[in-house]
C-alpha cells in the first residue's frame, strides 16, 4: 500500500493538480473561493516538497518577501491588490514557477493529460458560446491563445524543446495560430503569426535538409502562401470583416483597438501627473472615474504591473528577464527563448499577469536563472521521500 501511494502521489502529479486548479478558478468564478482553498492546500503541500528536497536559496526568500510587502504598499496606499494576493503568490504561483525551473526529471504523461483537459475544456467552451464571444462566464475569446500558451509551456518544460525535432516544432505553433484563428482573438493570431515565423526561421536555420529544401523550392512555396492568403480570405470574408475588424474601429467598447487606446493614453496621463501613481501605481478606481467600462481590466499586462506593484516592479521584472534572456542564449536553448518572446508580446494587450493563471509562467522566468545556479538532484520526488528528510 505504501508503495502504491509512493507510485502515485508524485511531485509533478500534486503540480498538475495545482496548474488544473488555477486554471479552474481563472474559468469557473462561481466557485473561485473554494478552488483557491483547494489550491492553497495543494501548494502548502509542493512547497513543503520543494523546500525538503530542494531548499531555497537566500534570493528565492527575498523575492516572496518582497512580493508580501510590495502587497501590503500597494493595499493601503493604492488599493489594487488585496492581502489575499500575496498567500496565492507564496502558496499557487510561486510553488508551480519554481517547479518547472527546477530540474528534476517530470513526468511527460501527467502533464500531456493536464495539457489535453485544458484544451478540451476551453475549445468546448468556445464552440458551446451562445454569442461567438464570451468564453466560460466572463472572459473573453481573446484568452483562448492565453490558455493555449500554458498547454504549450507546460509541454515544453517537460517534453525538453532542445529534443523536440522537425516537424513538431512547427505542427505547435500552427497549431496555436489556427485555433487563434478559430477564435478569432486579435492578441491570438498576432502572436501566432509572430510564433509560427520564429519558429520557421529556427527550423530553417538548424535543420539542413528543410533549408535544401525551401532553396530549391522558394518560388513554389511562395507562390503556395500567396494562393492560400487568397483563398482564406475570400473564404471567410465576411468572418473577418465582421468580426474581426469591426473590433478596431468601435471608440466606445473597451474590446476595441481605439477603446484600448483610450485606457493606455488615460492611464499614462494619470500616472505622469502625480508622483505617487507613478511611483506605486494608478488606482483603479480613479480611472473608472475617467473611463467607466474600466474596473480593474487594464488591457495591458505591462500597465497592470505598475499598476500593482509600482515603478520598482516594473525595473526589477524588466532586469530579471533581461538575465532570463541571457541565460537562455547561453544555454542556445532557443525554442525557450522563442516561446518567451510570444508570451510577452501576447500579454501586451490583455490582463495575463499579476492575478491570473499565468503568473506561473512569468515568473518561472524571473526565477529561472536563480534556482539554474544550484545543483539539483534529478531524481523523482514522492511522498516518501519527502517525508524520510524529517
Amino acid at each position: 500500500m505504501v508503495k502504491r501511494i509512493e507510485n502515485i502521489i508524485t511531485l509533478d502529479l500534486l503540480a498538475c493538480f495545482l496548474v488544473l486548479g488555477l486554471f479552474f478558478q481563472s474559468c469557473f468564478p462561481t466557485i473561485k473561493t473554494m478552488l483557491n482553498i483547494i489550491c492553497i492546500i495543494i501548494g502548502i503541500v509542493v512547497l513543503y516538497f520543494e523546500y525538503y528536497n530542494f531548499k531555497f536559496s537566500k534570493k528565492i526568500y527575498l523575492i516572496n518577501i518582497s512580493v508580501l510587502v510590495a502587497t501590503i504598499i500597494n493595499h493601503f496606499l493604492i488599493g489594487n491588490l488585496s492581502l489575499s494576493y500575496a498567500i496565492k503568490f507564496v502558496f499557487q504561483y510561486f510553488p508551480l514557477a519554481y517547479y518547472f525551473a527546477m530540474k528534476q526529471k517530470k513526468n511527460l504523461v501527467n502533464w500531456l493529460i493536464t495539457g489535453l483537459v485544458i484544451l478540451l475544456i476551453v475549445e468546448i467552451s468556445w464552440i458551446l458560446s451562445p454569442d461567438n464571444y464570451i468564453l466560460f462566464d466572463d472572459l473573453s475569446r481573446n484568452y483562448v491563445s492565453i490558455f493555449l500558451l500554458i498547454v504549450i509551456f507546460v509541454y515544453l518544460k517537460t517534453a525538453n524543446p532542445n529534443k523536440i525535432t522537425f516537424p513538431i516544432n512547427i505542427i505547435i505553433p500552427f497549431l496555436y495560430l489556427f485555433l487563434s484563428i478559430h477564435a478569432i482573438g486579435r492578441g491570438g493570431i498576432l502572436s501566432g503569426i509572430l510564433y509560427l515565423a520564429l519558429a520557421s526561421l529556427y527550423v530553417y536555420k538548424t535543420n539542413g535538409n528543410v533549408k535544401k529544401f525551401v532553396i530549391k523550392r522558394k518560388k513554389q512555396l511562395m507562390y503556395g502562401c500567396l494562393i492560400f492568403f487568397i483563398l482564406f480570405f475570400v473564404i471567410f470574408r465576411n468572418q473577418i470583416f465582421n468580426l474581426f475588424f469591426s473590433r478596431f474601429v468601435d471608440s466606445t467598447a473597451q474590446n476595441s483597438n481605439i477603446g484600448r487606446m483610450n485606457v493606455y493614453t488615460t492611464y499614462f496621463q494619470m500616472a505622469f501627473s502625480n508622483v505617487k501613481y507613478l511611483l506605486f501605481g494608478v488606482p483603479y478606481n480613479e480611472i473608472s472615474r475617467r473611463l467607466s467600462f474600466i474596473t480593474g481590466n487594464l488591457h495591458c499586462s505591462y500597465l497592470q504591473l505598475h499598476a500593482c506593484f509600482g515603478i520598482f516592479g516594473v525595473i526589477f521584472v524588466i532586469y530579471s528577464l533581461y538575465r532570463t534572456i541571457t541565460y537562455i542564449t547561453k544555454k542556445k536553448d532557443y525554442y525557450n527563448l522563442i516561446f518567451l518572446i510570444v508570451f510577452l508580446f501576447r500579454i501586451l494587450t490583455d490582463f495575463a499577469i499579476c492575478g491570473f493563471v499565468t503568473d506561473f509562467i512569468m515568473l518561472y522566468y524571473i526565477i529561472l536563472p536563480m534556482v539554474a545556479r544550484k545543483d539539483r538532484n534529478e531524481k523523482r520526488v514522492t511522498i516518501k521521500s519527502s517525508i524520510s528528510k524529517l
